[in-house]
């Protein structure tokens, strides 16, 4: 499927937020289909992955990035089921 492989690219490429967008707009579409969730898996991951490091730079902890993503990551993991933490 050709949207999937544009939503891994934006991941791969760091493009959380809109990997993120379109993610949201197929899972609204089909909320229970297998390859969405999987994706969705590998974007929270990703998403995880960055707030975390963020949250532990001084400096970076409470920034609008890691609001943001920690937002992004919300809306993710309301349709597959994961928690905040994993």
């Amino acid at each position: 499927m050709q949207e999937l492989r544009s939503i891994e690219q934006l991941i791969s490429g760091g493009l959380l937020a809109a990997a993120t967008e379109e993610l949201l707009l197929r899972l609204e579409q089909a909320p229970a289909d297998k390859e969405l969730i999987r994706v969705s898996s590998n974007l929270s991951a990703r998403l995880r992955s960055r707030c975390m490091n963020l949250a532990c730079n001084k400096a970076t902890d409470g920034s609008l990035e890691a609001i943001e993503l920690e937002d992004l990551l919300r809306r993710v993991i309301a349709f597959n089921g994961e928690g905040i933490y994993g």
